[in-house]
């Protein structure tokens, strides 16, 4: 089975001329680059396994007495799972060497449908920005979102972009891993630290069909594996640039906006003890100055910012045209990778990621530049890992990490209130966006692997630990929205279009996370794999009751008809449990701990109508809640499910010649209990007076 998501496998079975199993037989894989080396025997049934292996070429020579010394060249990429017949002849003469000269080798026991990046796409592929998320496009099922147009970054995320579709599922149902740990923003639902793409080997996607070894996501699950040293000292140098010079005019101006980059790094990596300790390191900074484009139209400013002169309004005036978006990103990595022992391999990693940015939220189109939020944040984490052999059987693995993010997102305009004018223009504070986050983030995951026979059998857990502190002020300088240009002039704002928010705006959630799972590789054939495991996800959220029936059977089978395994057959079948995000839990907490009830700690926030009781004139902010308004609440279903999709694939893999491979496959993957906000306090009538809009329950405002 894939013994890991972000490492490999090699298994097999070693045969006589007469295809009879040889038992006892000594097989050595020794790892190309570092000559670190695994010894196993083989077992009654002439079975051999090496779980845990590190991406790259091993070589895996067999030995046994009466008989020449068989050997074979298999280079592994990340999660790769390799079943070899190796046939020995018999020995003739004092020494003979068996080479098998092998061409691209299929993954013969892999069920799940994965799509992998190599080291030669990485270093060879042109990415703008050089992203390391985009290799994911690659993969088929995999597409980019768009989920704010006007946005760098996501919401309480400083990872550039909006994330990933992966089989059609939201950009926040799915699964980050770097080196085995989790890499997710599980306040934003989406990618969490950024690495540089140099320091990427090989990134795969699991997008259908993932063991049990993978949970807390119902979409697909990315991948990565950061590089490491060897015994060859090596280093790169490494810049690229752009100039507006070279781009094409923009269209809704035609000209050419304004826009440099430079983005430059460095590698170093070697051996500090040759065969035993070996360290890489990475530098890179991008600095991009950038420009967007406000299209207000230039008759609008001059009547908006006309009326604001009039009224005394306290923040910027509005301008159209290009305005500055500069993107200046920061990434370190060091790593470093030690043989304890013959029985320990222990590695080490620092990241630090550092991302600055004005105007990275809000602005652009019909916003202005008022109506934006920049980006202060830091990541830094730190991981470690050791892979235990207890026998040539039995491997354990133990990783673990602690990550600390601080992001704030201070809006450019810090007076207000917001102003929105249908059709004509945004400006204003920026309401709409958590303005800072802090994260402490631990995680420690554990493997046990051990062969029996024609059994290969995973046990594992993963405890995970969020530790959020979220600040969201929301509308608390007020919020008005207008239908025209002509009501924004008289000061007629649209029913309930005000808004304002009171109280308090940081809440911490907490977010334990244990995950438990089982899994039996059963080589049914030597051309026949069957794979079935058993998971089971908990995650704890304040407020809310645990869904406790979060068990994610796995089944799937890897068929290789005929003796020459150019043919692979796949099909699989699995529940997949995902987590709830915690910026949806810190709305439903800031807004009265998930009650309708006020608390002292309550974020009070009101809508009202012109015509309504204590309604402010524009652009006047209340000072206080009025008299007889009544107040909007943000819950969550306390009793609420964790959302899950049913999946279930076939695949078929077909090699040609010796480098070339043909694939075709059908997912099926259906979402269920998906997360949406529903308004359970409808009103009915127009607000006026007293009357609060004739809602269902007449003592509070909307309960989104």
């Amino acid at each position: 089975a894939q013994d890991t998501i972000h490492q490999a496998s090699l298994g097999g079975r070693v045969l006589d001329p007469s295809q009879a199993v040889v038992e006892a037989a000594t097989v050595i894989a020794r790892h190309e680059e570092t000559n670190l080396t695994r010894e196993a025997a083989t077992d009654r049934d002439g079975r051999f396994r090496f779980p845990y292996l590190r991406l790259g070429a091993w070589r895996i020579t067999v030995r046994q007495p009466g008989f020449a010394d068989a050997t074979r060249l298999v280079h592994l990429t990340i999660g790769s799972a390799h079943d070899l017949t190796i046939t020995l002849a018999v020995q003739a003469g004092e020494t003979t060497l068996d080479v098998t000269a092998q061409g691209l080798q299929l993954d013969t026991a892999r069920s799940q449908i994965a799509g992998t990046v190599t080291p030669a796409e990485v270093d060879a592929l042109p990415l703008n920005g050089r992203n390391f998320l985009d290799l994911a496009l690659l993969i088929p099922g995999v597409s980019p979102t768009n989920t704010g147009s006007n946005q760098l970054f996501a919401e309480t995320s400083a990872v550039p972009g909006q994330g990933l579709s992966i089989g059609s599922q939201r950009n926040f149902s799915n699964s980050f891993i770097v080196d085995g740990l989790s890499a997710n923003d599980d306040a934003a639902g989406l990618s969490g630290v950024f690495y540089g793409l140099d320091t990427v080997q090989e990134l795969q996607v699991v997008t259908s069909g993932g063991q049990a070894e993978l949970g807390r996501a119902l979409g697909g699950y990315v991948s990565v594996v950061t590089k490491s040293g060897t015994n060859h000292l090596h280093g790169g140098l490494y810049g690229f640039f752009r100039n507006q010079r070279w781009n094409a005019a923009n269209p809704l101006n035609n000209t050419k906006l304004p826009l440099t980059q430079a983005q430059y790094g460095a590698t170093l990596g070697g051996p500090l003890v040759a065969n035993r300790t070996f360290y890489f390191s990475n530098f890179e900074q991008r600095r991009l100055n950038q420009t967007g484009l406000v299209t207000i139209a230039p008759a609008n400013v001059a009547a908006i910012n006309s009326q604001l002169d009039a009224i005394g309004f306290r923040g910027p005036r509005l301008s159209t045209g290009i305005y500055p978006n500069p993107v200046h990103l920061t990434n370190v990595l060091a790593k470093l990778d030690h043989q304890l022992s013959a029985r320990d391999q222990f590695s080490v990693r620092y990241s630090l990621y550092g991302a600055d940015s004005e105007n990275s939220r809000g602005a652009g189109a019909l916003n202005a530049t008022s109506a934006s939020a920049g980006l202060d944040n830091t990541d830094q984490t730190l991981a470690a890992a050791n892979i235990h052999t207890f026998s040539a059987r039995t491997v354990l693995e133990t990783r673990g990490q602690y990550t600390h993010s601080s992001l704030l997102a201070e809006p450019s305009d810090p007076a207000g209130p917001t102003v929105s004018i249908a059709g004509v223009a945004t400006f204003g504070r920026l309401a709409g966006s958590p303005t800072g986050r802090l994260n402490h983030l631990a995680e420690l995951v554990s493997n046990l692997s051990h062969q029996s026979g024609a059994h290969a059998f995973r046990l594992g857990a993963n405890v995970l630990y969020n530790a959020s502190t979220i600040t969201y002020p929301r509308s608390v300088r007020g919020q008005y929205a207008f239908s025209s240009l002509a009501n924004f002039r008289n000061g007629i704002y649209n029913n309930a279009g005000y808004t304002q928010t009171f109280g308090n705006s940081v809440v911490s959630p907490s977010n334990p996370n244990f995950g438990f799972y089982a899994q039996d590789e059963w080589k049914i054939r030597p051309s026949l794999t069957l794979n079935a495991g058993l998971r089971y996800d908990l995650q704890f959220l304040d407020t809310l009751h645990t869904d406790r029936n979060n068990v994610s059977p796995r089944l799937g089978l890897a068929w290789s008809p005929g003796k020459s395994q150019r043919t692979v057959l796949r099909g699989g079948f699995g529940l997949y449990y995902d987590r709830v995000p915690l910026r949806a839990l810190a709305n439903a907490l800031l807004s009265s701990n998930n009650t309708t009830g006020l608390t002292p700690t309550s974020q009070i926030s009101i809508s009202l109508s012109p015509t309504q009781t204590g309604a402010p004139v524009f652009p006047n902010i209340l000072s206080a809640t009025p008299t007889g308004a009544l107040v909007n609440f943000t819950t969550m279903q306390q009793d609420l499910q964790n959302a899950y999709s049913l999946q279930y694939n076939g695949e078929l893999e077909q090699r040609f010649g010796r480098h070339g491979v043909f694939t075709a496959g059908y997912q099926y993957l259906r979402g269920l209990h998906l997360i949406i906000s529903v308004n359970q306090n409808v009103p009915t009538c127009v607000a006026a007076g007293t009357n609060n809009g004739c809602r269902p329950n007449p003592n509070f405002a909307n309960n989104s």
